[in-house]
Formats: C-alpha cells, structure tokens, sequence
C-alpha cells in the first residue's frame, strides 16, 4: 500500500513563505525589544540617582555607549544584543569588592520580559495568519 501527498509542491512553498514571514517578524519584535531595552537602561541616572538604587551619571559617557547589537539569524535562532561599550560598565552594573552595584541592564532586560513576549506571539499570530 502506498499513499501519495497531493499538492507536495504546494505546502513546501507554504510551509517556506511561513517561515520567512515569520523569521521577518521575529527580527522586527527583537529590534523593537533592543530599542526599548537601551532606553530603559539609559533612563534616570541624573542626580539622586544613587537613591533610587541607580548609577548617578557624572559624564553621561555610559548611558551614550549603551547601544543595540545586530539582529542574528540561523536555523534554529533569532537573537539580539544590547551593549554597554564602556569599559567600566560591567564594574557598575555587578559592583566591586569596593563599590557597590547599580545594575542597569539587568532591570532594563527585566522590565521588557513581558513585553517582548508578547510581540513574539504576535508575530507568531501574524505569520500564521499570512
């Protein structure tokens, strides 16, 4: 007994227009997530910062170099970086044996969670829907 799928060809196309449709809209729910990311970690670290429980800025040279990585892309993966550049930046965010920390990134990512989440579904809705 033998069984043959009619309109192979057919749902290849789909199941491919799918996919790229898809990866396009993870990519764009992911750079909206670093944008969202960088102004959350660049926000309020003017004076009196320290308590809030923030870094209190003294140059603005940090919040400048917090920027969005690249987007990558590859078979089983769609990611994305934020990056502070600054080379003390990770001595403010996790603190020191002398200093203590003022995370920035960390609350920054935590803040977005939900959100980010919420565009991956969409753009899983979208995709699905075509």
């Amino acid at each position: 007994m033998s069984a043959q799928v009619l309109g192979r060809e057919a749902l290849v196309r789909n199941l491919s227009s799918f996919r790229e449709d898809l990866v396009e809209r993870l990519v764009t729910a992911v750079e909206i997530t670093q944008s969202a990311v960088v102004d959350a970690a660049r926000r309020e670290h003017g004076a009196g910062a320290h308590s809030l429980g923030r870094f209190e800025t003294q140059t603005g040279n940090l919040e400048e170099s917090i920027q969005p990585g690249g987007v990558k892309v590859d078979d089983r993966f769609v990611s994305g970086e934020v990056q502070a550049r600054m080379a003390y930046a990770g001595y403010v965010e996790q603190g020191t044996s002398r200093a203590r920390a003022y995370p920035f990134m960390l609350p920054a990512i935590t803040t977005n969670q939900e959100n980010f989440k919420a565009r991956l579904r969409a753009a899983l809705r979208g995709a699905a829907r075509g």
